[in-house]
């Protein structure tokens, strides 16, 4: 049978193969699966020192993906990371790096005009989307948050 550490090592390994992911998700995983907490930093410093775990260029390989694919902008972006257990000064800078030049202005008329080709009316895209903008009976929030997936390719 296998040792404790070896088991929890392997298991970090499988993690890290499927997906990046943070020091935190990796330690709540490990807890998760109720290794012994001298096992738990072990391993994560094995896996920091090896480079397996970076929050660091997580933060900024998150954040260009989530600008680049999804045109999230940088309070979504930060929010994520944040639940994802990135510090906050890894966060600022991968931000910073990655928004670089980006005009989130532009991104966010151009899923306005996007909208507008989905035909959904105007007052609907260009106010804030609550109860009383929902100027017609077509205009749901709903098929609003539907459409907006579609555009942003979720």
């Amino acid at each position: 049978m296998k040792a404790p550490l070896d088991r929890a090592r392997n298991y970090v390994y499988w993690l890290i193969s499927k997906q990046s992911r943070t020091k935190k998700e990796i330690l709540d995983k490990l807890k998760r699966k109720e290794y012994e907490e001298d096992v738990i930093s072990v391993v994560v410093k094995e896996a920091e020192e090896n480079g397996l775990i970076n929050d660091k260029r997580y933060a900024f390989a998150y954040a260009l993906d989530r600008m680049n694919f999804y045109k999230s902008g940088k309070n979504l972006v930060r929010m994520k990371l944040v639940q994802k257990g990135v510090e906050k000064s890894l966060i600022d800078k991968a931000i910073e790096r990655a928004f670089e030049g980006v005009d989130e202005y532009a991104q966010a008329l151009d899923i306005a005009k996007r909208l507008l080709d989905y035909g959904f009316h105007p007052p609907t895209v260009y106010f804030p989307l609550n109860s009383s903008s929902v100027s017609r009976d077509s205009d749901s929030v709903g098929s609003i948050i539907s459409a907006s997936c579609t555009i942003s390719g979720k």
